[in-house]
């Protein structure tokens, strides 16, 4: 009888193991896509700021230069509008991702480790802690990783990161290029229903080569040169 029962508890700790060692990795890829979606968040936040600080003068120094990739920027500017709407669209769906995975695999990661912790088993505040750490871990991972240092860089070396951003940004933007048409088009008519201006482009290269800057830009020119 202490045989079978010695057996039976072996067997169903060797269940509990395999059990744990299959679901180990489904939460490593969530996790490794989490981080994998902050860095493509970041991409889409440094690329967006590069392109609209970027000085022409010094992209079009590096291209007489012979850089080609500042050639390109130069290239793709000439529709920022575009550009932006596409940045944009990546970021939205970087950060819907982050969102959606961050919620179903760490606040269970966190849940399972309140659970140990006695007292809160027994109050029943372990699905919820679970849930606001994870909130707490993403918000945190996703406005440092995923916006101010990304911004940052891009604000501190507009034309650099630009010759390396934008590149992959318009391969991304040919390949959601019905989304953004769609999207941009769709802005535009809700701005029209309040008697605003469709799109403009703001305080970028296209801006000052041919004068088209917002007026709520052109007011932060003017109080940046004052």
């Amino acid at each position: 009888m202490s045989a079978t029962a010695s057996g039976t508890s072996s067997g169903l700790s060797s269940w509990r193991r395999a059990r744990a060692f299959r679901y180990v990795p489904p939460v490593t890829l969530r996790l490794l896509a989490i981080v994998a979606l902050l860095a493509l968040n970041g991409f889409f936040v440094a690329a967006e700021f590069s392109v609209v600080r970027s000085r022409r003068s010094r992209l079009e120094a590096m291209a007489r230069g012979g850089d080609a990739k500042a050639r390109l920027v130069l290239k793709a500017t000439a529709n920022l509008a575009y550009l932006l709407s596409a940045g944009q669209f990546g970021i939205t769906l970087a950060s819907i991702g982050i969102g959606a995975l961050a919620e179903e695999t760490l606040s269970h990661v966190f849940a399972g480790a309140f659970a140990s912790i006695p007292a809160m088993a027994r109050f029943g505040t372990v699905a919820g802690l679970g849930t606001l750490c994870a909130l707490a871990v993403v918000t945190y991972g996703h406005v440092v990783f995923g916006e101010l240092a990304p911004r940052s860089a891009a604000l501190n070396h507009p034309e650099e990161v630009a010759r390396w951003l934008v590149p992959p940004l318009l391969v991304f933007a040919w390949s959601a290029a019905p989304f953004t048409f769609v999207l941009t088009k769709s802005a535009g008519l809700v701005l029209r229903m309040f008697g605003q201006r469709s799109i403009c482009i703001p305080l970028g290269i296209a801006g000052r080569k041919h004068g088209d800057l917002c007026e709520p830009y052109r007011n932060l020119t003017t109080n940046k040169g004052n």
